[in-house]
């Protein structure tokens, strides 16, 4: 059993009720309207957002570049900060194909580094 602590504000990180208890889900919950038109998808977890899509060309990277584009400029617009530091892009593909390499991608001029794994702790 854990000590008894008095919190002042806020949700404590890491709980399992915390993502439910998060006020911002009603908040940031507009944020899909972004990906209505199925070109790329979100999901979001908390107050965590993640996106994807499906390229077959470098030329299909624009969408998934303008997502990005939109999703920081509805950030701006509620006033919200992307933590940058916990961005990145990952390349997913078979064996015998090549992965679509397509623009560099960044937030706010903060280039996005490409990694080969992330760690995803949403079910």
């Amino acid at each position: 059993m854990s000590c008894i602590l008095e919190i002042c504000s806020g949700i404590v990180q890491g709980t399992v009720i915390g993502p439910l208890l998060f006020v911002a889900l009603l908040f940031i919950n507009d944020i899909i309207e972004i990906f209505s038109d199925g070109s790329c998808v979100c999901k979001l977890f908390a107050d965590d957002v993640k996106m994807y899509a499906t390229l077959d060309a470098n030329d299909d990277c624009k969408g998934l570049f303008d997502k990005l584009k939109s999703v920081e400029k509805w950030c701006s617009e509620w006033q919200l900060s992307i933590s940058v530091k916990k961005c990145a892009v990952i390349h997913i593909h078979s064996g015998n194909t090549r992965p679509v390499i397509g623009p560099s991608f960044d937030i706010g001029g903060s280039a996005l580094p490409i990694v080969d794994h992330v760690r995803c702790i949403s079910r």
